[in-house]
């Protein structure tokens, strides 16, 4: 295979599989896998899992070189379908995957074939927004290395103590106004 002239700089896996289902060898190759693709410059996301387990998340976000992402709903609240680890690797970030009763769609309203919409919901749908936000950011600064990304993308989170914890909410809820330079924390 040829050198691709368009490496990805950022890849979202809105994907997971339970961590005790692969073999040793398919976990060490997600693991090598991942390492590889940061270390030529991509940072990688994915999906922590929709089955609301406090004691672990899903592979491949579950590797020190991806980025888990959970989902909360409207009110920066984490979802109860979202995965997250008390012990262990747990999520780096939240973003918007739904479960507000409140909102009337309860998930995220999504473009879909046949020039339609949908509601969808889940960590797959939080996964990809944090992604669109390192996105975004490049766009505006395109010499960012992962390790870089990743300290803007902590620095411009919501963390809130008085009801966050770090296990449930990682580094806190990624906001792409302050991400960008904005004087607001995901509106505030």
């Amino acid at each position: 295979v040829g050198v691709n002239p368009n490496p990805a700089h950022i890849i979202n896996m809105s994907l997971g599989v339970e961590p005790g289902s692969l073999s040793a060898t398919t976990s060490r190759a997600i693991d090598e896998v991942s390492e590889r693709a940061y270390r030529a410059g991509t940072i990688l996301f994915a999906a922590s899992g929709n089955r609301g387990y406090s004691d672990h998340i899903l592979a491949p976000a579950n590797s020190p070189w991806v980025y888990a992402v959970g989902s909360l709903d409207s009110n920066y609240e984490r979802s109860s379908f979202s995965n997250y680890a008390t012990d262990g690797a747990s999520v780096d970030f939240m973003a918007p995957g739904g479960s507000n009763p409140e909102s009337g769609c309860y998930f995220i309203l999504s473009t879909f074939p046949d020039d339609s919409y949908q509601c969808e919901g889940g960590t797959s749908m939080a996964s990809p927004f944090v992604a669109g936000v390192a996105a975004l950011i490049l766009s505006q600064e395109p010499g960012l290395n992962p390790a870089q990304l990743e300290t803007r993308l902590v620095s411009s989170s919501l963390f809130d103590s008085a009801y966050m914890s770090r296990a449930a909410y990682g580094n806190g809820v990624v906001c792409a106004d302050r991400a960008l330079g904005a004087s607001t924390l995901c509106g505030r």
